[in-house]
């Protein structure tokens, strides 16, 4: 985790964006971004997850696995249960996702 933080702190400053480092655990990292032109500030967040499938590659490079995001979003609708939850996994049912 330290690694990706280090990372992708230095990729926000390289383009003249500020980086606080708000919260940092091994497997969970928060920070705050801010925007100097606007003074605009975003929470990046970002989650260490053992995954059950390899990604795959897309034409955009490596995607998580289908099954591996239909999980993640599940695993929220019960946890966390905000409204987007919900809406992600009616649209998944939407489409057609089954559990088989």
């Amino acid at each position: 985790m330290a690694e990706a933080t280090a990372r992708i702190t230095a990729a926000y400053e390289a383009v003249g964006y500020t980086v606080e480092q708000a919260h940092q655990t091994s497997a969970y990292t928060r920070l705050n971004v801010t925007d100097p032109a606007t003074r605009a500030q975003s929470k990046v967040e970002l989650v260490a997850e053992f995954l059950h499938h390899d990604p795959v590659e897309s034409d955009l490079g490596p995607v998580l696995h289908r099954d591996g995001e239909v999980a993640g979003k599940s695993s929220a609708l019960f946890t966390r249960a905000e409204v987007r939850d919900a809406i992600d996994v009616h649209g998944l049912l939407k489409v057609g996702y089954t559990c088989e």
